[in-house]
C-alpha cells in the first residue's frame, strides 16, 4: 500500500521545488553547441582516452550496461565508478547513473531483491510474472520494492554520480500486456498511480539533496520534473514545436537525434534513406538550435553503446564532431518563422534555417563554412517526438 496518496506527494513536490526552481547542469553556453553523452562501454572501465572525450560534453549519463561483461560488480558498482572517473578529468561535468523505472535488469544488485521478493514483481490478472521485455517489472505500489528502487538511485548520487536517468518515465501502457497476459483493470491502475508517485517522491528527494533526475521523455511539471530527455528528436516541426515547448516549460532537456534517418537519399532512390547520424547531422541540428534554450543540449547517435575500439574505430557517441567547433553565440532572439521555415541568428554570426515540412536545414556559421542538409524523402513534419509528455 503507498503510504501518501498521489495526489498529496505531487503536492509535496510542488511546494519544494515552486515549478521553477531545479538544479541545473554546471557547464552550459551558447559560445559553441550545447552537447550531452548517453553511452557506456560494455567491455570494461572507460580508456583515459575515453574519459578524456567524455569529459568535454557538458553531461554525461553511463548506460545500464556499462562494464557489464568485465564481471567486476553490478551496475550499482560500475556506474558511479564511471562518474568518479569522468569527474576525476572534469569536476563540473554533470554525471549521472542510468536506472529503469519499470525493468529489472539482472546485472543490477537490486535484481536480486526482486528474486528474493516476489512480492515486488508485477503481475498478471492470473497472478502470473508480467515479464516487461522478458524482466520482471517493479511494482512501485508494493512500500518495500518502491523504496529499495529510490534507495538504488539515491546510493549512486552519494558515491559520486550528479543525478539518475530514469528511463521508462511514462508510457507505461505497453506493459500492461505480456505473453501471460494483461493487469486486471484495479491492478493496472494502481500500478500506473504508484509509479507516477515513485517518479515525484524521488524527484523531491533529488532537489532536496541538490541532485536531478533526467525523466525520459516526461516532462511533466506536476512530477516534479526539472530534466528530460527527448529521445527520439528528429528534423521535423513537430520536434521543433516540442522543444520549444520544453524552453517555455523552464525544463532542462538531452535532444537525441539517431532513432531516424534523416538527411535523404545516399544515393538518389528514395527508397534508400541516409544513415542516421553517420551521413550527416545538419539536419536535426538544424532543429534543434532554432529551437534551443539555455540549458537544452544536443547530439546524434545511434544505438546507446560506445565501440571499445574507439579512436582506432569510429563510434557515434564518442565523436566530436567538427560542428561542435564551429562559433555560435547567444541567440539574438527567437527563431521566426514563416510559412514552414524558421530562421534564427546567433551572436557569432551564425544563421540557421530550418524547413519543418520537408525536414531540411541549413546552417550558415559565423566562420564562413556553411552546410545544408538533403530533405527528407517523404516530407517529414510530423516525424519524430511521438512519446513525450510536457507541461502541466
Amino acid at each position: 500500500m503507498l503510504r501518501l496518496p498521489w495526489c498529496v506527494l505531487v503536492m509535496t513536490a510542488l511546494a519544494s521545488n515552486g515549478r521553477g526552481s531545479s538544479v541545473r547542469p554546471q557547464l552550459f553556453s551558447f559560445d559553441r553547441v550545447p552537447t550531452f553523452f548517453h553511452s557506456a562501454n560494455a567491455s570494461g572501465p572507460w580508456s583515459d582516452a575515453a574519459a578524456e572525450q567524455i569529459a568535454r560534453f557538458a553531461m554525461a549519463t553511463f548506460e545500464k550496461d556499462m562494464a557489464v561483461s568485465a564481471h567486476i560488480g553490478p551496475s550499482e558498482i560500475t556506474g558511479p565508478s564511471a562518474c568518479r572517473q569522468v569527474k576525476a578529468v572534469n569536476p563540473k561535468v554533470a554525471t549521472v547513473y542510468y536506472l529503469n523505472s519499470a525493468i529489472d535488469w539482472p546485472f543490477y544488485s537490486l535484481h536480486a531483491k526482486m528474486v528474493a521478493n516476489p512480492e515486488w514483481r508485477l503481475k498478471n490478472a492470473e497472478g502470473q510474472d508480467l515479464l516487461v521485455v522478458g524482466q520482471y517489472g517493479f511494482n512501485f505500489s508494493v512500500d518495500a520494492c518502491r523504496e529499495a528502487w529510490m534507495a538504488d538511485c539515491l546510493a549512486a548520487t552519494a558515491a559520486g554520480c550528479d543525478g539518475c536517468f530514469i528511463d521508462r518515465s511514462n508510457n507505461m501502457t505497453q506493459l500492461n500486456m505480456s505473453a501471460h497476459g494483461a493487469m486486471s483493470p484495479a491492478d493496472s491502475l494502481r500500478f500506473e498511480q504508484a509509479h507516477l508517485a515513485t517518479l515525484t517522491e524521488l524527484n523531491a528527494k533529488l532537489l532536496a539533496a541538490g541532485k536531478f533526475a533526467i525523466s525520459n521523455n516526461e516532462g511533466s511539471l506536476k512530477l516534479g520534473t526539472t530534466t528530460m530527455m527527448i529521445e527520439d528528436f528528429a528534423a521535423s516541426g513537430h520536434c521543433v514545436e516540442t522543444l520549444l515547448e520544453a524552453v517555455r516549460n523552464n525544463l532542462t532537456v538531452q535532444a537525441h537525434a539517431g532513432n531516424y534517418a534523416d538527411e535523404g537519399p545516399t544515393d538518389g532512390i528514395a527508397t534508400k534513406p541516409g544513415n542516421n547520424c553517420n551521413h550527416g547531422i545538419t539536419n536535426s541540428l538544424a532543429a534543434y538550435l532554432v529551437a534551443a534554450g539555455r540549458y537544452t543540449y544536443y547530439h546524434c547517435a545511434t544505438g546507446w553503446q560506445s565501440n571499445p575500439m574507439w579512436p582506432a574505430e569510429s563510434d557515434d557517441w564518442l565523436a566530436w564532431r567538427p560542428e561542435y567547433d564551429h562559433p555560435l553565440g547567444d541567440p539574438l532572439g527567437d527563431a521566426i518563422k514563416a510559412g514552414d521555415v524558421y530562421t534564427r541568428t546567433f551572436k557569432s554570426g551564425t544563421r540557421v534555417l530550418f524547413d519543418g515540412r520537408r525536414g531540411n536545414g541549413t546552417i550558415l556559421w559565423g566562420d564562413g563554412t556553411q552546410q545544408a542538409g538533403r530533405p527528407w524523402n517523404p516530407p517529414a513534419a510530423n516525424s519524430g517526438c511521438k512519446w513525450q509528455t510536457i507541461g502541466s
